[in-house]
């Protein structure tokens, strides 16, 4: 059985496979002392009066738990057949190396040694210095020791490699009660200036023996961190405790701040919707303002947000039902419900790429619903399915989208310069005994990419990291273009972390563009030249990434315009708005023909200052209105093996994408037959361009057969407003050049 059919097998024969992998781990590691210790066992009830007297209630239930799933597991194994064995062995090892065989510039490749992380990854904010920020709370010492109630917090420098000394801790000062601020488990993301904002966090652990403490409750906190300083401020307080909030930055630069468990105890979510506004000084203190009016009466914890191009924001989940639009008028905000979607819990979500206009349309991936549990509620199957939603046409409601080869609870996506979508990690979903919500594959399925396609949404299977990344798993774009994927910590029983890097299929195209000169500050709406070689086609800014708990709150891709096109770079546009493109620091990339991106350049987008002198081109550019201003020139072309070059004519002055299909009829017949050829070309301003299609093999045979085909030549156009024109042309192909004008 090969990588993709143990992937895809039917759900009865692979969650058997699952269990038998289980049970193997198991019998393999207890096989050899079996024999004697038999005499000697220790009964359960011993076991767990031991257990509790030594490590406590709780820790005693999380092993008691462990070892009922190891003897189901165990059983199943053993009535296995030795045939039935071997091909559960093959499953898991055609697993471990898939994808080793497809081409990296279609998969992408994972870096072949992980690297010692000094804490959890279970926080991670790429800091407009380069430089990524990881926090949790500590390493514990042993798996049965208690962890410290304090934040530890580290920023690793890229560029000074990987060992230790790339490292060094930022952690955040704490009071009389704690070493360092408890702000694991709270929100986070970025201030217009750069800081690093965060807010909540966790005020104790749960202890059942305690009378008020039997769940989780968050605290007060709101800090910023200065990353060119590497300073903490604290800020003002929230007015009642967050534990798993969300935060994101609105079009006007503050932050609005939602969700969480107060500080009660009594998994109370916190309805405020409070909305922090920075200070101007880096170090000084902002103020933090709640508005009663729009408060939510949320269920669950870590509310997908997303600020929209109108700069009102879309709540997506996780819930069904807590799918809502909040309208942002200065300081007047309301909330409008809008269609259910499926219940995503532990799932993720994130802002499709769009056009230069900005993106109304985000998609849900993956999670679990409670609806599904089995009937004992032992087991909630994790989900492979993925929704959208166009907030533009939110009447229409969520549609289905393809689904993943894997189904993932508690993972991360990642969107990339070229618009493609990776998926990484992710759990099977949540069993009441024994893993808890970090519990894998037992095949470790869940280590391979999933790679999205940025034109056709299909996933396909990528290769496998070395280490389950599931609860408390992080995964961040770098300005290199890589990934850095890192945390699981089993709960609160690890004691070490790894990083591993994934460098995606681009990176296997070929040469890399590169920036010559770019500006470090940009004004909305205007123009600005980037200087680039290596025959660079598009310019992306890509907002850098703040996550935790499948919970981004930051990253965002963001279509530049293109204006002009030479060989000394791109001439192109600032986001329009803040609400396609909030104040701040983004990472901008230069792409060429095959979306490959060069190395990001750091710059600010920001509001223009009083007076600039309007762009050139104008902000507003031409769009094609009721006339088209895209024709086809070319009447008759000719077939060289399997390629046809078509001119067409571009009348506008800006550079347009366009994806042109040809379609062939059978001599003089009507018959129409499928799409010949298809391709995506850019058109240069103002000029004829050369679109060069390739045919299928059956289409070449009959136009050499036949001597000619006629047909239409079909373009869709998008200008750099997103407005799309379809224009097209008759053609005819000629096999033979003396036909050929």
């Amino acid at each position: 059985m090969d990588s993709h059919a143990a992937i895809n097998a039917p759900r009865g024969r692979t969650r058997r496979g699952a269990l038998v992998l289980a049970a193997l781990a198991v019998a393999l590691t207890a096989a050899a002392p079996a024999a004697d210790a038999r005499s000697h066992r220790v009964s359960e009830s011993t076991a767990r009066t031991l257990e509790t007297q030594t490590i406590g209630p709780a820790h005693a239930r999380e092993h008691a738990a462990e070892r009922r799933m190891q003897r189901r597991a165990i059983r199943r194994w053993r009535a296995l057949s030795s045939r039935q064995r071997a091909r559960f062995r093959r499953m898991r090892r055609a697993t471990l190396h898939a994808a080793s065989d497809t081409p990296k510039s279609e998969v992408g490749s994972w870096d072949p040694t992980p690297f010692q992380l000094p804490v959890h990854a279970i926080h991670s904010a790429v800091l407009p210095t380069g430089k990524v920020m990881i926090w949790s709370s500590p390493f514990q010492a042993t798996n049965d020791s208690p962890r410290l109630l304090e934040t530890h917090a580290y920023i690793w420098d890229p560029s000074q490699g990987y060992g230790a000394g790339a490292f060094h801790e930022v952690s955040p000062p704490g009071d009389e009660t704690a070493k360092h601020a408890m702000i694991f488990c709270g929100g986070g993301s970025l201030l217009e200036d750069g800081r690093l904002l965060t807010t909540g966090g966790t005020l104790y652990w749960p202890d059942t023996s305690v009378p008020g403490k039997e769940h989780w409750a968050g605290i007060k906190d709101v800090w910023t961190f200065d990353p060119w300083t590497e300073t903490w401020t604290r800020q003002p307080d929230t007015r009642v405790g967050r534990w798993y909030p969300t935060q994101t930055e609105l079009a006007d630069g503050r932050t609005v701040i939602l969700g969480g468990y107060d500080e009660h105890g009594q998994q109370d979510v916190n309805t405020d919707l409070e909305v922090f506004t920075p200070s101007p000084d880096p170090h000084g203190v902002g103020k933090l303002d709640r508005y009663p009016d729009a408060a939510f009466d949320l269920v669950t914890i870590y509310p997908h947000l997303f600020t929209l191009p109108d700069g009102n924001v879309l709540m997506a989940g996780p819930t069904s039902y807590e799918n809502a639009l909040l309208s942002v008028d200065k300081d007047h905000f309301g909330w409008t419900n809008m269609r259910d979607s499926q219940w995503r819990t532990l799932g993720t979500a994130f802002l499709e790429p769009g056009s230069p206009a900005g993106s109304t349309r985000v998609t849900l991936v993956g999670g679990m619903n409670p609806d599904e549990a089995n009937a004992d509620k032992t087991e909630t199957p994790a989900r492979a399915t993925t929704e959208t939603i166009d907030a533009q046409h939110a009447s229409d409601g969520w549609k289905a989208g393809p689904s993943m080869h894997v189904p993932r609870a508690n993972f991360n996506t990642v969107t990339l310069p070229d618009g493609s979508v990776v998926a990484m990690g992710g759990s099977n979903g949540i069993k009441k005994y024994g893993g808890g919500l970090y519990t894998p594959w037992d095949d470790n399925r869940s280590r391979q990419v999933e790679i999205r396609d940025r034109k056709t949404k299909e996933w396909r299977l990528g290769p496998a990291q070395q280490e389950d990344r599931a609860y408390h798993s992080t995964a961040v774009l770098l300005p290199d273009g890589r990934i850095l994927s890192g945390g699981d910590d089993r709960s609160g029983s690890r004691t070490s972390d790894t990083g591993e890097i994934y460098s995606p299929p681009y990176l296997f195209r070929g040469d890399r563009p590169l920036i010559g000169a770019a500006p470090q500050k940009v004004g909305y709406g205007l123009g600005f030249h980037v200087g680039a070689s290596g025959g660079a086609t598009r310019a992306v800014l890509m907002a850098p990434g703040v996550t935790t708990h499948g919970t981004e709150m930051q990253a965002r891709h963001v279509e530049l315009a293109v204006t002009h096109r030479g060989p000394g770079g791109l001439d192109v546009l600032a986001p329009p708005s803040g609400g396609v493109a909030p104040p701040g620091w983004y990472m901008l990339f230069v792409l060429n023909a095959d979306d490959v991106p060069s190395v990001a350049r750091w710059v600010h987008v920001e509001e223009p200052p009083p007076g600039s002198d309007p762009p050139d081109p104008p902000v507003t550019l031409p769009h094609f209105g009721a006339a088209t201003k895209v024709s086809v020139v070319t009447k008759r072309a000719r077939v060289r093996g399997r390629t046809v070059e078509l001119r067409v004519l571009n009348g506008n002055r800006f550079d347009v994408p366009a994806s042109a299909t040809l379609r062939l009829r059978k001599g003089l017949t009507t018959a129409r037959l499928s799409p010949a050829a298809r391709t995506d070309a850019l058109l240069p301003g103002r000029g004829r361009a050369t679109l060069t299609l390739r045919l299928g093999n059956k289409k070449a045979k009959q136009i050499r057969r036949l001597g000619h085909l006629g047909g239409r030549l079909q373009l869709v156009v998008t200008d750099p407003a997103g407005h799309r024109r379809t224009v097209g042309g008759a053609v005819r192909v000629w096999a033979k050049q003396r036909h050929a004008r």
